[in-house]
């Protein structure tokens, strides 16, 4: 069995998942085994163009990404890449700055990339996620109809003519979405970040920046746990 739904480039040609058969326990063990490729995939363009000794340096966004896995301890079967880390002070935003931003967020056009940065810089400071309920809707409601997602959006999150193809558009959402999930384990959010996550892993040898390279990699290795543990809650045996 070859897992089909990552096997060509997912944002030109989106998949529909209309009708998806469950074909057993051989699917899960082709998703596993295929995402495992993905994941040593990654740390091939990682690692292939980098000096040992060479510090990956990230963003605020990155910083804040990592100081959330290295909290849950997803860095450590993976020493090469932590070591190899430069962590920056990140932004923090007030309870009131927060709410603010969600409440006027779609009042004005919306640039996808600032906005989502902005959302993970907020919700991984703070332990009640509840309150991001509605505007994580709103952006997944974008993704589930077309499959893609645009670089800006129209007032009220209208749909406009800008391109689609950027790759960390997707990285960020699917993180926020898998994050989300982890809090409310609303089975919505996690089967988007599955579907988001089919989208990466198909145009994987185009990610080009180290930042991206490691969020993705986690991003991975939080779905591996979030199945893992659904398949262990309903006695599934591989």
């Amino acid at each position: 069995m070859v897992y089909e739904y990552s096997k060509i480039n997912r944002i030109e040609s989106p998949n529909i998942y209309m009708y998806t058969l469950y074909n057993g326990k051989d699917f899960l063990n082709e998703f596993f085994e295929y995402r495992k490729e993905c994941q040593e995939k990654i740390l091939e363009n990682l690692f292939s163009n980098q000096n040992s000794s060479e510090k990956i340096e990230l963003t605020k966004v990155g910083s804040c990404v990592i100081n959330f896995a290295n909290k849950i301890k997803i860095l450590e079967e993976n020493n090469k890449i932590s070591n190899s880390l430069i962590i920056q002070e990140f932004d923090k935003f007030s309870l009131e700055e927060t709410n603010s931003f969600l409440e006027t967020l779609g009042n004005e056009e919306i640039i996808t990339k600032s906005a989502l940065e902005k959302l993970i810089l907020m919700m991984l400071n703070v332990d009640n996620k509840e309150k991001f309920y509605f505007v994580l809707s709103k952006l997944l409601k974008k993704f589930e109809v077309t499959k893609k997602i645009c670089d800006s959006y129209a007032k009220n999150f209208v749909k406009n003519e800008s391109d689609y193809r950027t790759i960390k558009n997707y990285i960020l959402l699917s993180f926020l979405i898998m994050d989300y999930y982890n809090f409310s384990r609303n089975f919505k959010f996690l089967n988007a970040t599955l579907k988001i996550n089919d989208t990466i892993c198909s145009v994987i040898d185009k990610i080009e920046t180290r930042e991206e390279l490691i969020i993705s990699y986690l991003l991975l290795k939080l779905e591996k746990q979030a199945i893992s543990s659904l398949i262990k809650t309903k006695k599934v045996e591989l």
